[in-house]
């Protein structure tokens, strides 16, 4: 048996931060009498290399995470915490921070973990290994953490029509097959990604949701490929994961895809190549498996003829296209209204109930906002109805324009002179003419699109969508 001072180079490393060659610290983890004696500690032990690739697990961390070495050993970290079970990733980011010691706990809430965390320097290299030991504090310590439940896709409800091709994309999505959703806002893009993630994968992997036009264009590249330490003035200490790096294994969603800034669109473009990607002030590549799923409402064929969007790109992400309809052209409305009462009802002591005037109402309305604008109606009347709503019910939320100017400063921003609309102008057009007026006149005060977007309160890429439409002739 091997005794701790037969491994100086470990303890030393370990303890006084003495830098050592990779080369020494790779032949001491592979050696056979160092695994002995790491199988004989009571701790779960976890050894990672520069890529949070495990190099070394010993025998309790198979017994904590459930899992055999074969499906440690060599695979990324991440992998390993999600199938395991284990929720550490709040304490693994205070951390990469400084603080290295912490008490935490399983995800399954039975195991209570004391846990450390040390970096095993390199000579030459700024970026060591790291050593990490789990130790329970209770008595089921032998006890396997349970794993992740599967998260539950959502309720959907669409057409036939729209349900095989909801199928289709399933099956694409399992064979690596990117799925690009179509179809204006409020329709349920965002939910359908959830649906095709939630149905094709296992064992709970991550679902990152990135709101492209949400990302400033000086700051796309760090945020979506992170960036290393020092790598610019006002980077965090410790370097930033990306959004493509934080869906290893998983699912990345990437949502107004079309609003990416066309400089922007060369860097994600290589990563659909060839699957790597280089933090920014890195030197290496790595590569990282994910699944990419697209959504957009704009007409990116429109936009690769006018020069905005990358054909190239378009071709990348476009392998298979679903159209999901807009909410006026489906069928199926009253399925969608009772499925969002039933949604209500659940919570309420008095189930809440549409007169046979109010319903109609509903059905033959022309939801600009969708299915968003449908499920907002059900939930005002769940404030405001008691038991059965009436067509009254509704009648506020016509007035919302008269609700904007009251929250504006008249004092300091007189109104904006408005002709009279036409008589045969609907209320769609009139909502659309004054938003425009609105929009116009904060980008006018605030001098630029994104500083309009925030005192409107709303993003840059839905005021620039909203622009983009054009005023009515």
């Amino acid at each position: 048996m091997t005794s701790e001072r037969h491994i100086p180079s470990m303890t030393v490393a370990a303890r006084t931060a003495a830098p050592v060659t990779q080369s020494d610290l790779e032949a001491m983890l592979a050696s056979a009498s160092f695994r002995a004696f790491a199988d004989l500690l009571s701790a779960a032990l976890i050894i990672l290399d520069r890529s949070e690739n495990i190099v070394l697990a010993n025998l309790a961390a198979e017994k904590l995470s459930g899992m055999g070495r074969a499906e440690i050993e060599q695979r990324p970290f991440e992998r390993f915490l999600r199938r395991s079970g284990l929720d550490i990733d709040d304490w693994l980011s205070k951390a990469v921070k400084g603080r290295s010691d912490a008490r935490v706990r399983g995800a399954a809430g039975s195991l209570d973990l004391f846990a450390t965390r040390r970096v095993i320097p390199l000579k030459g290299d700024t970026n060591g290994y790291t050593m990490l030991t789990l130790q329970s504090l209770r008595q089921d310590s032998g006890r396997a953490a349970a794993p992740r439940g599967k998260c539950a896709a959502p309720a959907l409800i669409f057409p036939p029509e729209i349900e095989l091709q909801i199928k289709q994309a399933v099956r694409a999505y399992r064979r690596g097959v990117r799925v690009l959703l179509l179809g204006e806002s409020g329709v349920g893009k965002t939910a359908i990604a959830r649906h095709l993630h939630a149905e094709a994968t296992n064992d709970d992997p991550p679902f990152i949701h990135v709101n492209c036009g949400s990302i400033p264009e000086t700051l796309f590249e760090s945020e979506m490929f992170g960036y290393e330490r020092g790598a610019f003035t006002g980077a965090l200490q410790a370097g930033k994961r990306g959004f493509i790096e934080s869906a290893a294994g998983g699912t990345l969603f990437l949502d107004e895809v079309g609003e990416i800034p066309y400089g922007s669109q060369a860097k994600l473009l290589k990563f659909l190549e060839d699957g790597t990607i280089q933090p920014v002030g890195s030197a290496n590549q790595r590569r990282i498996e994910t699944t990419v799923i697209t959504a957009t409402n704009r007409d990116l064929p429109a936009l690769v003829a006018e020069g905005k969007f990358r054909r190239d790109l378009y071709f990348r992400i476009a392998t298979f296209p679903v159209v999901v309809p807009s909410l006026r052209d489906r069928p199926d409305v009253d399925r969608l209204l009772d499925m969002f009462l039933d949604r209500v009802n659940r919570a309420r002591p008095v189930p809440l109930r549409l007169t046979p005037r109010c319903r109609a109402h509903l059905l033959a309305s022309d939801f600009a906002g969708n299915i968003r604008e449908l499920r907002s109606l059900v939930d005002y009347l769940d404030i405001v109805v008691d038991e059965e709503a009436d067509i009254g019910d509704l009648d506020p939320l016509s007035h919302n324009n008269l609700a904007l100017r009251l929250t504006s400063d008249t004092s300091r921003n007189p109104p904006v002179a408005r002709t009279e609309p036409d008589a045969a102008e609907n209320l769609r057009d009139r909502v659309q003419s004054y938003e425009r007026e609105l929009i116009e006149k904060a980008l006018k005060d605030a001098g630029s699109q994104r500083e309009a977007a925030r005192v409107l309160g709303i993003d840059v890429s839905t005021l620039i969508r909203k622009l983009a439409r054009g005023p009515k002739t």
